[in-house]
């Protein structure tokens, strides 16, 4: 379960401790009130959240790359979260241009987005 001020620690702590460095400032902060969203500045990493529980990397995939081309996805199925790396910080602005206009559905939710605080999704090397 996902606490205000804690965050994703303690699911990252048990998961993958590499989430912990790429969600940082997209966690939830205890001194944001609902709904209020962080500034973070442009990026081709864009965080999306809400996602219904049975969404694969599929269909987040196949949902974002109609803005451009998906690079990499990290599905972090227990949050309802993930994070889309898209080719170019253009085509993160222009899908998030997008759903600020018409927003994005999967399903039966209305999913938010916003620019990740990193660059790029670096995912644990397998064999390791």
């Amino acid at each position: 379960r996902v606490g205000e001020r804690g965050g994703f620690v303690a699911c990252a702590k048990r998961a993958c401790r590499h989430l912990v460095r790429l969600q940082g400032a997209d966690a939830p902060r205890g001194d944001m009130e609902a709904g209020q969203q962080q500034e973070v500045a442009p990026s081709k990493v864009v965080h999306v959240r809400n996602l219904p529980e049975e969404c694969t990397e599929m269909d987040i995939r196949s949902l974002c790359s109609q803005y451009g081309t998906v690079e990499r996805v990290l599905h972090l199925s227990r949050q309802h979260q993930g994070f889309v790396e898209l080719s170019s910080v253009a085509e993160a602005e222009a899908m998030l241009a997008a759903v600020t206009a018409r927003p994005l559905r999967l399903g039966t939710r209305v999913l938010q987005a916003q620019f990740s605080n990193k660059q790029e999704i670096t995912l644990p090397k397998e064999g390791g």
